[in-house]
Formats: C-alpha cells, sequence, structure tokens
C-alpha cells in the first residue's frame, strides 16, 4: 500500500530575503534593499551590482554543521537594467573551490551547468525565474558558502530574493526565514497551480456528463467544502480542469486530490494529454471497500487514509509537456447515471510526490503564501524504530490509530525509574541542523492503564527544552519547561499532546515519550511530529 510521504526539508539560510542582512556579505557588488517588486506583490526583491570582477551577494556557514551529503542551492532572479545573466555557486571556503555553479540567461531562458551535478530553473510570474543548483560533494565541518549575483561584465546588476538552501539533491518548494507573524514558515511558490481547489463548480472546472454539488459535505478538516460529483450521463462522468496550452515547464506533476465514498465503490483520477497521439499520462483508481489502489497508468501513485473517511490519492507523471492541450480530472468510476463520488482539495504540482495540500481559492494563477512546515522526525508511526527503549516494553501495531489503521505502539513500564521511548536522531554528530528557532513536539497517545504521560525534548547534559506532563483521568496538561503546549482531544479515547520552544541549530538533543513509572502500566502512541514554527499543524506522516 503506497502512502504520500511529506517532504522534510528545509532552508538553512536565515535571513533568506535579506541578502545584506547578517550571516551574509559581499564581493565585489553592492546590494541594495527592497528595490523592485517580488514575486509574491510586495516590494522586497534587492539589487545586486557590479562594482569589480566575480560580483556577489554570499551567505556563509562557518563551520557547516549539516551531514556530508547532497544540497541543493536556489535563489529566485529577475533581469535588472544591465546583463543578460545571473548565477548561483555553492564555494567550499576551506577548500577554495566553487563545488557547484550554474549560470542562467535570461534572453534565451536557458542555464548552463558550470560544474556540480545537476541544475535548472522554473519561470515565475513577471519576469521572475528561480533557478538552482545541486551537487553531492558538501563537507560537514567546512567553510560553506552560498554565492549569488549578476554576470561579471561591465554595470551588470540583477534583481534577487529568496535564496535557499537544503537537504537533498530536489529543489522543494521555498521556505522564507525567518518566519513572519505568529505563524509557521511560508511557502511562496507557486506549488499548487489549480485555482478554485475545492469549488468544482465553478468556471475554472469543467463539467462533463456530471453535475456538481458544491458545499454538500464537511471535507477532513470540518469545513463544508466537499463536492458531490454525480454523473448525468454515461461517458466518463468527470469535473476537469484544462489548459489548451499548459503554460509551465515540462516535467514532473503530482495531481493530488481528496476523496470519500458516495454510492459509489470507486474514485478515479486522470492526467491527461489531450494533444493528438497524448492520451492518460497517468491515471489511478481507488476502491473504498478494500482500500486498495491500482495506478493504471503513469509514473507513480498511491493514498493516505485521513480523518472522517476522506483518503487522498496522488499519481504522478514524468512527462507533462510545456504548450500541450492538458487536464486533470476527477471522474465517477462507474458511468452510471444518478451514481456520485465526493471530492475536494485538488492539488497539481511541479513534484514528483504529493506534497502538504494548499488551498487555493483564487481566480489567477497564484501567488500562494501556506504553511509549508513539514515533520523532521523519522519513523513518525514506526515508533519500535526509535533509537532507544529504556525501561519499557515496546509492542509494534497494538492497536488502531485515531484514523482506524493497526499501527499505534503500545509501550509499557518495566521500571519504577525513568521508562522512556527516545529518537535520538541528533543526539550524536551530526547534531540538530536545522535552523535556530520556535519548534512544537506533538504525539498522539491513548491510555491502557497508564494514569499519566510525559513528554519532552531532551538536551545533552541533563536539561530539558521542554517538558510536560498529562494525566488521563481529569485531561489536565502541567507544563514544566517551555514556551507553551497543551493538547487536543480526538475520537476514541485518544489525545494529541503538544510543546513548543526554541531549539538552535548545532544542539545535541533528542525527543522521548514516557509512561508513567509504574511497573506494569501502559498506553498507546502513535503519529510523532517535530516541526519547525509557531503553530501546531496537521501530522504529516514519514518513514
Amino acid at each position: 500500500m503506497s502512502k504520500v510521504i511529506s517532504i522534510s526539508n528545509h532552508n538553512l539560510i536565515n535571513p533568506s530575503e535579506d541578502l545584506s542582512g547578517t550571516g551574509w556579505g559581499s564581493n565585489n557588488a553592492t546590494v541594495s534593499d527592497n528595490q523592485s517588486s517580488d514575486p509574491w506583490g510586495g516590494n522586497s526583491a534587492d539589487l545586486i551590482s557590479r562594482t569589480g570582477s566575480y560580483p556577489s551577494a554570499y551567505y556563509e556557514i562557518d563551520p557547516f554543521n549539516g551531514p556530508s551529503d547532497t544540497y541543493t542551492a536556489s535563489v529566485y532572479c529577475k533581469q535588472a537594467s544591465e546583463g543578460d545573466s545571473a548565477f548561483i555557486t555553492i564555494r567550499d571556503v576551506t577548500t577554495s573551490s566553487n563545488i557547484a555553479k550554474a549560470t542562467f540567461t535570461f534572453s534565451t531562458e536557458s542555464i548552463s551547468l558550470d560544474t556540480g551535478d545537476s541544475c535548472g530553473y522554473e519561470e515565475k510570474i513577471d519576469g521572475w525565474y528561480r533557478i538552482y543548483v545541486t551537487d553531492a560533494g558538501i563537507t560537514n565541518g567546512n567553510q560553506l558558502r552560498v554565492q549569488m549575483g549578476p554576470e561579471d561584465s561591465g554595470s551588470s546588476d540583477v534583481y534577487m530574493i529568496g535564496a535557499q538552501l537544503e537537504y537533498g539533491s530536489i529543489m522543494t518548494n521555498y521556505q522564507k526565514t525567518p518566519p513572519t507573524s505568529a505563524h509557521t514558515i511560508n511557502s511562496r511558490s507557486n506549488h499548487n497551480i489549480l485555482t478554485y481547489t475545492d469549488q468544482f463548480d465553478n468556471a475554472d472546472w469543467n463539467q462533463i456528463n456530471a453535475s456538481v454539488d458544491s458545499d454538500s459535505i464537511l471535507d477532513p478538516w470540518g469545513k463544508l467544502r466537499g463536492n458531490k460529483i454525480t454523473a448525468i450521463g454515461t461517458s466518463f462522468p468527470r469535473a476537469e480542469y484544462r489548459w489548451s496550452n499548459f503554460p509551465y515547464n515540462t516535467g514532473w506533476y503530482t495531481f493530488s486530490v481528496y476523496t470519500k465514498q458516495g454510492n459509489d465503490d470507486k474514485a478515479d483520477i486522470v492526467i491527461r494529454d489531450n494533444t493528438v497521439g497524448g492520451g492518460h499520462r497517468a491515471q489511478g483508481e481507488f476502491t473504498f471497500a478494500t482500500e486498495s489502489f491500482s495506478l493504471i497508468t503513469g509514473d507513480g501513485g498511491g493514498y493516505e487514509s485521513v480523518p472522517n473517511n476522506w483518503y487522498r490519492l496522488y499519481i504522478t507523471a514524468d512527462d507533462v509537456t510545456n504548450n500541450n492541450d492538458t487536464s486533470v480530472r476527477v471522474r465517477v468510476d462507474s458511468n452510471s447515471v444518478s451514481d456520485y463520488t465526493y471530492y475536494t482539495a485538488s492539488q497539481f504540482e511541479p513534484e514528483d510526490t504529493a506534497t502538504y495540500y494548499q488551498r487555493n481559492p483564487y481566480d489567477s494563477s497564484p501567488n500562494l503564501v501556506s504553511i509549508s512546515n513539514h515533520n523532521i522526525l523519522p519513523y513518525s508511526e514506526s515508533l519500535d524504530d526509535w533509537d532507544s527503549k529504556i525501561d519499557i516494553n515496546v509492542t509494534p501495531n497494538d492497536t488502531n490509530d485515531p484514523w482506524g489503521n493497526n499501527v499505534a505502539t503500545k509501550i509499557e513500564s518495566t521500571s519504577t525509574g525513568t521508562p522512556r521511548l527516545v529518537e535520538q536522531d541528533w543526539y550524536s554528530s551530526p547534531y540538530f541542523i536545522y535552523p535556530s528557532g520556535p519548534y512544537i513536539y506533538s504525539f498522539y497517545t491513548k491510555t491502557d492503564d497508564s494514569t499519566t504521560c510525559r513528554g519532552l525534548v531532551y538536551r545533552a547534559g541533563g536539561s530539558n527544552f521542554c517538558d510536560f506532563t498529562f494525566t488521563f483521568a481529569t485531561k489536565s496538561f502541567s507544563l514544566s519547561i517551555g514556551d507553551e503546549g497543551g493538547y487536543e482531544e480526538e475520537d476514541d479515547g485518544w489525545f494529541r499532546l503538544w510543546i513548543k520552544d526554541e531549539l538552535t541549530t548545532g544542539d545535541q538533543l533528542n525527543v522521548q515519550i514516557q509512561p508513567n513509572d509504574v511497573i506494569g502500566q501502559s498506553m498507546w502512541v502513535t503519529a510523532a511530529q517535530l516541526e519547525y514554527g509557531e503553530k501546531l499543524t496537521p501530522y504529516q506522516k514519514t518513514i
């Protein structure tokens, strides 16, 4: 059974939009703040102007605390008054070498790889492009720079904003740092390219051999945004979003949608190239009764179960083509008149997997600002795979989780000391590699006979970043250490517990779950999450 896995990369550049701020420097260049409109309708783009050879603005990390591995650097750029190109470089100052460098030419909309493993670009709005370069040669402990700027000639200049350095070989959604307001990191890329993503009766959607009754059922988040799609004809009844000339780059795209059973037992979704000789680029069929997904054609697909009997389906194709007649479809599978299926929360994105859903109710190509926090804990449900089980018995897959899946882990005290389950991904080198700032630790728990549950983030040396105790019988939450915390009561005796505090890049830390220290007392736990931000967000499963 395929599951949607959330991307958990984060931006290691902070600040990402003030290119003359703390941590930034320049070489033979002047960096002028707030000189142009940015890709999101503000006026925050910086102008980098050449004053000598090899001009650049650069962000320096010394020493680089991340693991020695593959990283991707990216930035948004726009042509200014002089010069026809822009570059981005990952440079190892310790070895005096450019690890990766790519140069983008505005007039030809082309990018060339000078050194490194790969590069590319995405066209944005109003003359903006997002360029990136990737390489596997980044070394822990060395002095690292991410450099960017205009071409090295004359009085060249370029507008830039939104710098990002992230772990991995794929450029993911841009994440602004530091976060603005009491909110989570904002994803500011045009991620979901659909409009009216939960209003399938809107004029941006075509209704073919089908009627759409919008706002007919509660969606997975309890809002009246579920669409009832009913067959009124027998030839592929559907709602369809279509571009006669697909305006985005050729490449990988993923279509996802949430669905719930109506009076038909199947749901069917499609990415289609309607150009002559095209056909279905991807098609997936989901059977509700057996909770089974069949990829009929395409490069990937799957589903995840979500609350209130909803499912998120996704399909992926690697050959969606610029300028071709392209559509995405949600269908009533049976083709029988009066059969119906519920759909909502559609997304079409330039990714090779489904990422966090971004609602877009607007009527034009969106300039999204949406939550892009992700769960950075490994084994968020397979808690028996956590690093240490101290004075406890652990039984995986012992009962149903809050969504009806038999994946919850039972932990039972075997000592009156400090029984605990520990994930210590950052307790040995490399230590905590993510940006300094507010983080929220959360997990779901249900008592068997344990009277209390304790959760904490532990710092090496014997001090805790944050620490709480929850008493099941009285539903009381006690915060010992930390900025704030609380709980949410779920169905079937489950509670989601959470706590927030500041974590720092380079810290040596682990996260823990503790049952009551009475021998034989036990409880169930699942769906653990550690995320950047001020606000608890929906749980995201990780492997």
